[in-house]
């Protein structure tokens, strides 16, 4: 992983612990994580398209294996239910989110 600005890093830990936290939630079954997941799975999907490659830096930088683990539950959770991993790293090169089958009624 290329080296990110001090800016760009503490962004990076923000969105990963935001999302953690809402993982750790939804495992905990806390609210449920198809609650969770119903409006939220696109930027779980776009952020850790993203953020995979900082997260497993860090984890290999750092004794903490398990960084972020709740975050990675909740994409892992995303991909079984809504699109793929390579469906939402395409869909970082598109202007709308693919479609999904979500039953709002």
């Amino acid at each position: 992983m290329h080296e990110l600005s001090a800016e760009a890093h503490a962004n990076a830990e923000t969105v990963c612990s935001s999302l953690d936290r809402t993982g750790y939630v939804a495992y905990r079954d806390l609210v449920p994580v198809e609650l969770v997941l119903e409006g939220y799975h696109p930027i779980v999907a776009r952020c850790w398209v993203v953020l995979k490659p900082f997260v497993e830096a860090v984890r290999e930088d750092r004794p903490q294996r398990n960084y972020q683990k709740y975050f990675e539950y909740l994409a892992q959770e995303t991909f079984k239910r809504y699109m793929s991993e390579e469906e939402a790293t395409q869909w970082l090169y598109l202007d709308t989110a693919p479609a999904t089958s979500v039953d709002t009624g």
